[in-house]
């Protein structure tokens, strides 16, 4: 399995094992037997949940070079970061969990999105 991917990722995303638990929901211990190698075939949940933080998707995680994450569309990016604040805000008790968003919601979250992109996308060229 192509599990190789999850530290390259969290690399990329300058993501520490603890910062991917809080955002993925998948215990700290569990992360770090996957990215050291201890753990060889994790629950597809936990894949699942892990994919959705790092931008990729599960098929990234069987043959990497079948499809390169790099290879996602636009579109794909969108909808997963969408998915993520969704399901943020429904474990915050924002949003009621099951429930479906409106088209209100859905263009909240793109400008939401804008607006998170704007800030780091400022804030990693002053760090430069």
């Amino acid at each position: 399995m192509g599990l190789e991917i999850i530290n390259q990722r969290k690399k990329k995303k300058k993501l520490t094992n603890e910062e991917l638990s809080v955002l993925s929901g998948v215990p700290k211990g569990t992360i770090d037997k996957i990215t050291s190698g201890a753990t060889k075939d994790p629950k597809l949940e936990t894949l699942k949940a892990l994919a959705r933080v790092l931008d990729c998707s599960l098929s990234d995680f069987d043959d990497p070079k079948e499809r390169h994450f790099a290879e996602r569309t636009d579109q794909e990016v969108l909808q997963n970061r969408i998915h993520i604040l969704t399901e943020y805000f429904q474990r915050m008790g924002i949003l009621q969990p099951g429930g479906d968003i409106s088209g209100q919601d859905l263009e909240f979250f793109k400008g939401l999105l804008s607006l998170i992109d704007a800030y780091f996308g400022k804030k990693e060229e002053a760090d430069r």
